[in-house]
């Protein structure tokens, strides 16, 4: 039983270590992602409450919250080595 749990955590670290060169993390991404939608001009991010929305390897969706009240947006950002490439808002 000893053999067994050692070799299904060797297996498991195999696993974590095979993870794609080019992953990073969603919250990387959702920085990305905000710091575009405000440098285009489409929202005050310090006006907003940000979460994540949805995403893939490509785009990411980060629902916009007025922290004063009023309709959410959504920003859809396509992201293409760490950097985003297109960004636009969803009302």
């Amino acid at each position: 039983m000893l053999k067994t749990l050692a070799a299904t955590a060797v297996a498991g670290v195999v696993l974590l270590a095979a993870a794609p060169a080019g992953a990073t993390n969603w919250n990387e991404n959702m920085d990305l992602c905000a710091t575009a939608v405000e440098a285009e001009g489409l929202a005050v991010i310090s006006d907003h409450n940000v979460k994540f929305a949805g995403g893939t390897a490509r785009k990411l969706l980060i629902k916009l919250t007025p922290k004063a009240g009023g309709d959410s947006l959504v920003a859809e950002c396509k992201i293409r080595r760490g950097e985003v490439t297109e960004v636009s808002i969803k009302a």
